[in-house]
């Protein structure tokens, strides 16, 4: 399967063609090779038409071998991986919202035509308005634990 991104076309193809024959012949050889390799590389014509003739000479075992790999990655992926992702992504989001508001906090306070309630009120509704996202990021990370 390596030398499936061989640089020469020609040897690609002769690669693919000595693996779709043992596919035919011991299709449980190739068949998670296959299913993962493209699931690393979805973009490799190669490997998908290897899978698409496994697939069509065994349907079940190249849709049961991918089952199989889901339920690999879903279990070995643990809530708190989950967790740590939105956490980070989150903080990223909150460390943009921090800068907008400190920019938006000195464009109102330059402004000498805005009263203080009036600068107040701009300010706690630009918050609200961009926290709100932030917040429901946060809701739907703690449902997911």
């Amino acid at each position: 399967l390596a030398r499936l991104g061989h640089w020469e076309p020609r040897v690609r193809a002769h690669v693919r063609g000595l693996l779709e024959k043992i596919g035919a012949q011991l299709p449980e050889a190739i068949v998670y090779p296959a299913v993962a390799g493209v699931v690393e590389n979805p973009s490799s014509k190669e490997l998908a038409a290897i899978l698409e003739a496994l697939r069509a000479a065994r349907p079940g075992l190249v849709t049961d071998v991918s089952r199989a790999m889901g339920e690999y990655t879903r279990m070995t992926i643990l809530p708190e991986d989950h967790l740590s992702t939105a956490l980070q992504e989150i903080s990223h989001k909150m460390n943009g919202v921090l800068r907008m508001m400190r920019d938006e906090a000195a464009r109102v306070r330059a402004r000498p035509d805005i009263r203080d309630g009036e600068r107040v009120r701009l300010l706690r509704d630009k918050y609200q308005a961009v926290i709100i996202p932030v917040d429901q990021a946060l809701q739907t990370a703690r449902r997911a634990l």
